[in-house]
């Protein structure tokens, strides 16, 4: 919807005014109009004189048994069409129920079976874990009895070490001692 500003109000108002039919609308006063009326009596287009009407001829006996005849069997037939719908109606009743207790049965068996393998694989679960915890420590044990071990071998290397230098240092020391009396010999 489009704002109207201020100033251009006045000739919308008139438009819009206008094309409802309404013209001449102003906002100062103005008298109000007092319509012409006519007050004259008007020709009666009736005849002053009623003819009588033809005298019609009507039966004394009116014969409904066939037209009551065919409003029977009509409605016979509707309610026998109405006895096929109903008898259709409780057939498929009956169906849906069947198909309901079926379908119970099978959400009670699918229920059934999807608990049996829950608890399954529950079961198989506690056991994997079982069997996991037991290995992972048995391998524990195993690695900290080889890491003892070798431990203990770096320990006896380290001790074979110290000793193989001690050696090494009597064996320098004896050496020098020889190479001095062999000079001591060779000086003589």
């Amino acid at each position: 919807m489009k704002l109207i500003n201020p100033s251009e109000r006045q000739p919308v108002m008139k438009e819009i005014l206008s094309e409802f039919g309404i013209q001449g609308v102003s906002n100062g006063f103005a008298p109000t109009r007092i319509p012409n009326v006519k007050y004259e009596l008007s020709d009666s287009t009736f005849p002053a004189r009623m003819e009588p009407l033809p005298h019609v001829q009507t039966t004394d006996h009116r014969d409904f048994s066939i037209a009551r005849n065919e409003a029977l069997n009509m409605i016979r037939k509707a309610f026998s069409m109405l006895d096929e719908e109903f008898q259709k109606l409780d057939c498929e009743k009956s169906k849906l129920g069947q198909a309901a207790v079926a379908l119970q049965y099978e959400r009670e068996a699918f229920n059934a079976h999807h608990q049996k393998q829950q608890q399954e694989l529950q079961e198989m679960l506690e056991r994997h874990k079982a069997q996991n915890e037991a290995w992972l420590r048995a391998r524990a044990e195993e690695n900290d009895r080889e890491r003892r071990e070798l431990c203990r071998l770096r320990e006896d290397v380290l001790l074979e070490q110290d000793k193989l230098k001690e050696e090494q240092k009597n064996i320098q020391k004896r050496s020098e001692q020889l190479l001095s009396i062999m000079q001591q010999f060779k000086g003589m």
